[in-house]
């Protein structure tokens, strides 16, 4: 991790940079003045020497990482050096400063093509650089989306895979994840680009990710009537029992985190632009009715909830189509699933109850 303004280490001072190392002990530069007085000379001389050894050129770096990058896709070992330069501007831009110093030289532009890359490992890489440059930084925000970052992290947000090897699915996954959170990254708070996701078909383009993400189970829900959709619903709560972690691949991406991560996204962007609430509820209700018929997990329906009680408060058209759908009934039957947990696992469900009762209050009035 990077340290902060007040501990940032001048590069090009060693005294100080062996002043702010010995400072680390009590935490005192009364402490550390002592320590280097109390040092012969030729002691000095050999800790400025191997302080000097371990200097970093940033700016060396991050050009080198830029030269990786713009080598063809086709080239030897291009995924494998591709990825390590991104992996290292990442690290780079967790510190504010240098993310914005990477606009002026000239390494962003080499991200973006990233995303638009042959390999989904580098695309993934690509998308998380961006996601740790733009976020909290308005200027960043304004600079990528001048570089016109916004479409290739929109081509990525919709990107799939067919294939029946587990691996490429994972990192066609792993892409559309990093894209959701570069979406948020840029769009929280900077109006421009939130507009211009708007006006890309971005609230349908989420909703088409939410199905995709779940699967087939979810289309038809429709037909079933209340009392089919309820015992759905009962019986996935009963029976469902998720992988153990230590079976799962870490770069296995879930189809809960996918829901969880889009699901928090919407419901950040209509808290922001509250005029988005029926758009976004008209664009998904159907599909988190069925997620909630579909998924057991606490996460899930966590944010679902979450989602549903921000978009209808103060939202009459909302509240009227919960009313009319079979919200209701499902949060009756969830209601047996977390009346029945453990007394050590009722925890995880403290928030999830409170939205559901909210909603259960909206929907019965």
């Amino acid at each position: 991790m990077a340290p902060n303004k007040s501990e940032r280490i001048p590069a090009n001072n060693l005294q100080a940079l062996m002043r702010w190392s010995m400072m680390q002990g009590d935490g005192t530069e009364q402490s550390a003045e002592a320590t280097l007085q109390q040092m012969g000379p030729e002691r000095l001389e050999w800790l400025r020497e191997a302080l000097a050894s371990l200097s970093v050129d940033i700016v060396e770096v991050v050009m080198k990482n830029v030269k990786e990058l713009e080598a063809e896709d086709a080239a030897d070992d291009a995924a494998d050096k591709k990825t390590a330069a991104l992996t290292s501007l990442t690290e780079i831009a967790e510190d504010m400063d240098n993310a914005r110093d990477l606009f002026a030289l000239g390494a962003f532009t080499p991200i973006v093509k990233a995303l638009s890359s042959q390999h989904a490992g580098v695309k993934a890489h690509a998308a998380e650089a961006v996601a740790t440059i733009v976020q909290n930084n308005p200027t960043c925000q304004q600079l990528a989306s001048d570089a016109g970052v916004l479409d290739p992290v929109l081509a990525l947000l919709t990107s799939s895979s067919s294939s029946a090897n587990t691996d490429v699915n994972d990192s066609a996954a792993q892409c559309q994840l990093k894209a959701v959170r570069d979406i948020s990254c840029l769009t929280r708070g900077h109006d421009s680009l939130r507009a211009q996701f708007l006006a890309a078909s971005g609230i349908d383009r989420l909703g088409s990710l939410l199905q995709h993400a779940t699967g087939p189970q979810v289309r038809g829900w429709r037909v079933l009537s209340v009392s089919m959709y309820v015992e759905c619903m009962a019986i996935h709560s009963k029976y469902f029992i998720p992988p153990p972690s230590t079976l799962v691949s870490p770069h296995h991406v879930s189809s809960h985190q996918i829901v969880v991560k889009v699901v928090f996204l919407l419901c950040n962007l209509i808290q922001e632009q509250p005029d988005l609430k029926e758009p976004v509820v008209g664009a998904t209700l159907e599909t988190l009715l069925s997620i909630l018929a579909t998924h057991a997990d606490a996460d899930v329906w966590e944010q679902t909830l979450r989602l549903l009680c921000t978009a209808s408060e103060d939202s009459s058209a909302v509240t009227a189509r919960l009313r009319a759908s079979p919200l209701a009934a499902a949060l009756s039957a969830r209601r047996s699933v977390t009346a029945a947990a453990a007394e050590a696992d009722r925890d995880r469900f403290k928030e999830e109850l409170e939205y559901a009762a909210t909603l259960s209050a909206r929907t019965t009035q």
